[in-house]
């Protein structure tokens, strides 16, 4: 019998929802992916036409089936990239497409299962935005922003990367003013910048070394300071053999994993923490570098974090989070190397420091922070200050009008560690009293606190392979 599936939000979480359905689906039903961009399987993320904005892994880790881990690489050569990118491929082999080409790539694969697919499904592109949702019995029926609505069997929630949140010193007094940027994904108004504007990028991470790129891609002239609490970069990659010596996949679906193949499982960050060292120590002492046994505990953590008791999860996100995402997340090569010219001639600086107060100048905001290392206070005049502080991790704390239906409602909570929803080993959604539902399912960064690091295309798609099964068991044996 004919089901009818409806995905909210069509990026690549969506589309590789949508692809896997429909290949693994015994009979043909309807899915719906509810997307109001023109297109399915760019999202946010791969949205960006800026071609300074990279894949910050290689192409050996992006693909959407795991039969097929070099499609990526033989679609960028078919598709003649390496004539109109030629700084893709790095001197090891590695490619580093730019990330509006993947989002090109998803969306190609999309409609190619659009057009054929095992099991016939018919797959449709509602060009709309989810605003509401309600259960009934076994049905769903959700609100469009259009005044259309739906009714569902099943439905996948796949949206993420919410808007950051304004940080608190520019949240009253500055939050309107044309030189504050909140939504540093808004490119046209980064780009209207003055290339003379001394620039303040609130947060360190890969969002601003994107943004900071595209500046200086536009020829930027003046200074330009990026600021966070601790002044931590986005590290770098190895160009030694580690990771990515063997398929990919091969790593993050074993039976046990290769961090507690090694060190067992803990149940306490200190020793957790302690065996990285330990390995990290072992691996520099024989020349290797410190990425390979990183990798091993990021390609793991599926397996390391439910490990955890609660209590150390909390500790985690609250201190260590931030340090483990500059490891997780490494700079693109291409982009490293524009950031590391600027800072040699002077023009770009990296600051730990505390923002203290930030008021308007007239035309410009002036800043007030507080060095982490000196405990100087100092203030400084900017002519534009660009919000790259991160996804908004709470979705109860989010504009998106679809993340608050499902709370008010009750059919979703936030995760007892405080970011994402909360979520059973099953990607089932967890409702306000604690019971799960199995026709609501959740699948990408919104699952971060139940699965630890469902960020990177490869992991949510293992997430989306695994729990594929029963997702077609439930629509079509009942």
């Amino acid at each position: 019998m004919t089901k009818h599936i409806a995905i909210i939000g069509g990026g690549y979480t969506g589309a590789a929802v949508a692809i896997q359905l429909s290949r693994q689906a015994r009979n043909a039903h309807r899915i719906s992916v509810v997307e109001p961009r023109e297109t399915v399987g760019a999202g946010l993320a791969y949205s960006t036409s800026d071609p300074d904005h990279r894949l910050n892994a290689p192409d050996m880790v992006h693909f959407l089936t795991p039969d097929d881990q070099q499609h990526l690489r033989r679609w960028f050569e078919e598709q003649g990239g390496a004539r109109y990118d030629a700084e893709a491929e790095t001197a090891d082999g590695a490619l580093f497409i730019r990330r509006g080409d993947f989002g090109r790539f998803v969306a190609e694969q999309f409609a190619a299962h659009q057009n054929v697919n095992p099991s016939e499904s018919s797959i449709n592109h509602l060009r709309d935005r989810a605003i509401d949702i309600e259960q009934s019995g076994a049905m769903f029926r959700i609100a469009l922003d259009s005044g259309h609505s739906l009714t569902a069997d099943l439905v996948v929630v796949a949206t993420s990367n919410e808007k950051p949140s304004i940080p608190k010193p520019f949240a009253s007094s500055v939050a309107a003013h044309p030189a504050f940027h909140a939504n540093p994904w808004h490119l046209p108004s980064i780009e209207g910048i003055p290339i003379d504007a001394r620039l303040l990028f609130v947060g360190t991470a890969l969002t601003a070394a994107d943004l900071i790129v595209t500046r200086l891609r536009l020829g930027h002239r003046a200074p330009i300071i990026a600021m966070s609490r601790r002044g931590l970069r986005s590290t770098r990659r190895t160009t030694a053999a580690s990771t990515f010596t063997g398929p990919f996949w091969d790593r993050i679906v074993r039976e046990t994993s290769l961090f507690v193949a090694k060190h067992g499982r803990h149940e306490g960050l200190h020793d957790l923490i302690n065996a990285l060292r330990i390995e990290i120590q072992a691996a520099e002492a024989r020349g290797e570098p410190w990425q390979a046994p990183f990798d091993d505990l990021r390609d793991s953590v599926w397996q390391v974090w439910p490990a955890l008791p609660l209590a150390e999860k909390r500790r985690f996100m609250r201190h260590l989070r931030p340090w483990y995402d500059v490891h997780r997340f490494r700079l693109p090569p291409q982009v490293e190397t524009k950031l590391d010219l600027a800072i040699g001639r002077g023009q770009l600086r990296y600051k730990a420091a505390h923002i203290l107060s930030a008021t308007s100048n007239g035309g410009g905001i002036t800043v007030e922070y507080r060095d982490r290392f000196s405990d100087a206070v100092h203030t400084e005049d900017f002519g534009a200050v660009i919000n790259c502080t991160g996804p908004e991790p709470r979705p109860d704390r989010t504009e998106n009008p679809f993340m608050q239906a499902l709370i008010s409602r009750g059919l979703a909570r936030v995760h007892p560690v405080g970011v994402g929803f909360d979520v059973d080993d099953t990607s089932a959604a967890v409702d306000a009293n604690g019971g799960s539902n199995p026709r609501l399912r959740m699948f990408g960064p919104l699952t971060i606190g139940q699965f630890g690091d469902p960020q990177g295309t490869p992991f949510i798609l293992s997430h989306i392979c695994t729990q594929m099964p029963e997702i077609v068991k439930i629509l079509e044996d009942n």
